[in-house]
């Protein structure tokens, strides 16, 4: 060790376990060694010193992560030195392919896997393969995690989310979170996940885990309104989001919502008490009416793939109200 720094002390200490009591088969799954010890250094901020520098950790590693937007844990070139020892993908990346297994799994199977892997005899004092490692947490979890692995083993990248929430009134006012999710690499068309996000409501938060398996996804996180949402808040997933957004909102009793969906070339138009007769405009800057679309129900997606990029007002007329709002189109 080139000094006693206790981040770099609790790396090496922990290759006692990952590295040299299990060694990894191939330099294919050097995240076996160094994706592990970089995960028990962040575990040593977790359970000591407080846990002061743990969610420090967290945003170093995941910031550090997404400052590229391709790159897999798995090294697929064995003669290329600097890609086996990559700092961002071999050992962050690796770490924090841990972390988010570990959110999937919950904490007593996720260590009960990590125990039962090292017990193992075929690999303790051994060697260690990728699929090895994969079997031993299938098992304690009773699931397979072959679309895990194939997204953040195999796959490069990360999600980019864009998500609003908004009060649905036609469905008896509960609170709805829409999830878009577009993919930093094209290796990885979808990334499957539970997110993660915390519910504020006059002071008091609620926890929700919401299995997000296709785009534009919508959840119901209340029956009541709320003041804001969160979304992982705790840092368990290499992902990049803006803050959550609320609908820009009218008085209950004339509300038009228009909302603006990029990441699938739409805009989503919800009229409360729907009757009928109701129509989107949508005008450039100049004024000029680009695009005309009648409404035939309280949730209408409007696709907007035919504007080019531009400041636009998005007009919706009904019977009783109006509402304009502005959007910016950027691809």
């Amino acid at each position: 060790m080139t000094s006693l720094d206790f981040e770099l002390v609790a790396h090496e200490m922990a290759h006692q376990w990952f590295g040299d009591y299990v060694t990894l088969a191939s330099w294919h799954d050097i995240w076996l060694n160094e994706g592990f010890a970089t995960y028990l250094a962040g575990l040593s901020y977790e359970n000591l010193l407080d846990g002061y520098y743990w969610p420090i950790w967290k945003n170093f590693e995941v910031n550090k992560i997404i400052s590229a937007p391709d790159g897999s844990v798995y090294v697929a070139d064995t003669t290329n030195v600097t890609r086996i020892f990559d700092s961002r993908l071999s050992y962050s990346k690796g770490a924090y392919l841990l972390h988010m297994l570990r959110w999937e799994m919950g904490d007593q199977k996720f260590f009960q896997g990590m125990k039962e892997y090292l017990l193992d005899p075929e690999i303790a004092n051994k060697f260690a393969s990728q699929e090895k490692f994969v079997h031993h947490m299938e098992t304690a979890a009773d699931t397979s995690f072959t679309e895990f692995f194939d997204d953040w083993y195999y796959g490069q990248g990360y999600p980019v989310y864009d998500q609003y929430f908004y009060t649905d009134y036609g469905d008896f006012g509960k609170v709805k979170l829409h999830v878009n999710q577009s993919s930093s690499d094209p290796s990885v068309s979808f990334f499957e996940m539970n997110l993660p996000v915390r519910v504020w409501r006059g002071g008091q938060s609620k926890d929700l885990r919401l299995h997000n398996t296709i785009q534009g996804q919508e959840f119901v996180i209340s029956d009541e309104p709320i003041d804001s949402v969160q979304f992982d808040p705790d840092k368990w997933l290499i992902a990049k989001v803006d803050r959550v957004s609320s609908s820009v909102q009218l008085e209950k009793q004339q509300q038009i919502q228009i909302i603006p969906e990029y990441a699938s070339n739409q805009i989503r138009v919800i009229i409360p008490d729907f009757s009928g007769n109701a129509w989107l405009n949508i005008f450039d800057s100049q004024g000029r009416l680009v695009m005309k679309a009648n409404l035939f129900r309280s949730n209408s997606e409007i696709q907007i793939r035919s504007l080019q990029n531009g400041l636009y007002l998005a007009e919706v007329n009904s019977k009783r109200f109006k509402q304009v709002t502005k959007i910016v189109i950027s691809r």
